[in-house]
């Protein structure tokens, strides 16, 4: 399974940006095909608690077979969940040789009063003591005409934090997926390209999309509601 795209919606300070490039390139030269699984991987990703998936995924599978019954349920999750689902591919992560780490990163989850922060990781391979490269923001959606709208607005970027800033409608091909990934399937081939990847998540999870009535944020808890 491989990550999905992070794309970087932010104006980054060319030093910052060739810094991190030189760094990666020179872990793809002279390390490339070691493994290291801790290589990368900040704190919070090595805390969450894997054991619990198959519960948090449980709760999914159950939410979608009612979806697609067109029964009313709930699907309340914690960023504690939020991240759990993304496990596996945490997990492949760290089971990649340095040479597939290259110039890719993942997500960390977060709620905080109400908005869901999505943290965008970007470790240096070579020199790995420095501290990854970091941005946040936060993100809220919208249900029309059985699509999902993603708004954004930018917390921080890899230098400083951006206050009081307005949310701002996602291009489709810009945006997290975070909700087609929860209710989307999981078995994701890894030989797949990566936007084939994309389009498989949203494959599964259209039909479930479509039976949506509202999404929100409660009480620091993501709800779903058919």
């Amino acid at each position: 399974m491989s990550l999905p795209n992070i794309t970087i919606t932010i104006s980054i300070p060319s030093f910052t940006t060739l810094r991190w490039f030189c760094d990666n390139l020179l872990a793809l030269i002279f390390i490339g095909n070691k493994v290291d699984s801790d290589l990368g991987i900040t704190t919070e990703i090595k805390q969450i608690n894997a054991d619990k998936y198959p519960e948090v995924r449980g709760r999914v599978i159950d939410f979608n077979t009612a979806a697609r019954f067109d029964r009313s349920v709930e699907l309340v999750l914690s960023a504690e969940d939020i991240n759990i689902l993304y496990v596996e591919i945490y997990l492949e992560y760290l089971r990649r040789p340095i040479k597939n780490k290259i110039l890719e990163g993942f997500k960390y989850f977060d709620i905080q009063n109400n908005e869901i922060i999505i943290s965008e990781i970007l470790p240096f391979l070579f020199f790995s003591s420095n501290n990854p490269l970091i941005t946040k923001k936060a993100v809220k959606f919208e249900i029309k005409n059985g699509q999902i709208l993603e708004y954004y607005r930018i917390i921080r970027t890899f230098h400083k934090n951006i206050e009081n800033s307005e949310y701002q409608l996602h291009l489709r091909g810009f945006s997290s997926d975070i909700i087609y990934f929860i209710l989307g399937s999981q078995t994701i081939d890894s030989r797949k390209p990566l936007q084939s990847m994309r389009e498989q998540i949203r494959k599964e999870a259209n039909p479930i999309i479509k039976k949506l009535k509202l999404i929100q944020v409660r009480d620091n808890t993501l709800i779903l509601q058919s």
